[in-house]
């Protein structure tokens, strides 16, 4: 059985006890895995704020281009393009005609209109509030699936006009 060095412990040990690496040219990591816990626990205490404040301060000064680059990645679309839809819809939801209300949670600002796409083609539909892009999820982006909503609002008109 092949064994290694800790340098945290300094206690030879069986491969086993160590983390996989591929970095490494061995593709064994560097301490043990006990060692390899207990010196990442360690930094993560000493490094905690500092790394978050950073990285959430980072991306609040670059909102546009961590958002165009999202978009880019999950549309094919930039922030420019994006914009660009919003105004032809005049800045509300290509569904309802209002604009998003839902604010999110994280970052305690009003959430974007979601991009709307075809899950078949990717092409962009248009943008839609948080509710619309909900129930459009829920019936299956088709018409056969908002036909039980329509069917059941027809059989119980009462519900349907007096809400």
């Amino acid at each position: 059985m092949e064994t290694k060095i800790c340098p945290g412990c300094k206690k030879r040990k069986p491969l086993t006890k160590f983390y996989k690496n591929k970095a490494k040219a061995n593709g064994i990591g560097i301490r043990c895995i006990e060692c390899n816990k207990a010196y990442s626990k360690d930094w993560y205490k000493k490094n905690k704020v500092r790394n978050y404040k950073r990285t959430y301060a980072w991306r609040d000064d670059n909102w546009d281009e961590v958002r165009s680059k999202a978009l880019q990645k999950k549309y094919g679309i930039d922030l420019r393009e994006y914009n660009r839809i919003l105004d032809a819809q005049g800045g509300v939801c290509a569904i309802c005609f209002q604009e998003e209300t839902i604010v999110d949670y994280r970052s305690n600002r009003k959430r974007s209109l979601s991009v709307d796409h075809c899950h078949k083609t990717g092409a962009i539909r248009g943008l839609l509030c948080f509710k619309c892009n909900r129930i459009l999820g829920r019936i299956g982006d088709s018409l056969e699936g908002i036909l039980p909503w329509v069917i059941y609002l027809e059989k119980n008109p009462i519900f349907a006009h007096n809400l």
